[in-house]
């Protein structure tokens, strides 16, 4: 819903993930999609339409096997889609040195996703 997804972009950009988990009717819906599919196709996670996390436990729980095309390197970093000329994903994303990249942050959360 709208709502939801507008709280998880105002989540985002204070702890760097989305935390709204789907509506109960909703989250059903997926988790019989997730179950009764062949595979599940992954492409860009970090959409604040729901929280990461939520979607990977549930696709394990199912043990449907998963393909996942990476549009961008948010999956490698601590929050960034493009790193740019950036390496410290190489070292764990200590500090983010452009909270203003895709996708914005207000918050310096880059380590502590990062272990995500």
């Amino acid at each position: 819903s709208r709502p939801r997804a507008a709280l998880n972009m105002a989540a985002h950009l204070v702890v760097g993930t989305e935390v709204v988990r789907p509506a109960s009717g909703r989250r059903e819906e997926l988790r019989a999609a997730i179950a009764a599919a062949d595979v599940v196709h992954l492409h860009i996670v970090h959409s604040y339409w729901l929280p990461p996390r939520w979607l990977f436990r549930e696709i394990a729980a199912a043990r449907t096997p998963v393909v996942w095309t990476l549009h961008d390197q948010w999956i490698m970093t601590g929050r960034c889609a493009q790193p740019g000329t950036c390496r410290l994903w190489e070292d764990g994303c200590p500090r983010c040195p452009d909270l203003q990249a895709y996708p914005p942050a207000r918050v310096d959360n880059a380590a502590r996703v990062f272990t995500r």
